[in-house]
């Protein structure tokens, strides 16, 4: 995901009009791909987490869709990246 960055931040000194073209295809695929993370976690997550995760143990309260997105988010920043 970085390295996608990296080029779309490149692209603006490219002089080659068809690898622009790639490199803006590939920030729209990622900002899509991102977006439908997001929306499916936001949705299908509380649902399993308010459904499934407070039947299985007992401690645990009923979550908000931002509760599922703030979960993710932090086990992104924990979790390392492949790269």
């Amino acid at each position: 995901m970085i390295n996608i960055i990296e080029k779309f931040v490149e692209s603006n000194s490219l002089i080659d009009q068809r690898q622009k073209e790639i490199t803006d295809t590939q920030m729209v695929a990622l900002v899509v791909g991102l977006l439908v993370t997001v929306l499916l976690n936001a949705l299908i997550g509380q649902y399993l987490w308010n459904n499934v995760v407070t039947k299985l143990f007992s401690g645990v309260n009923k979550a908000r869709w931002y509760d599922t997105l703030a979960l993710q988010l932090m086990l992104a920043l924990v979790m390392p990246q492949r790269m």
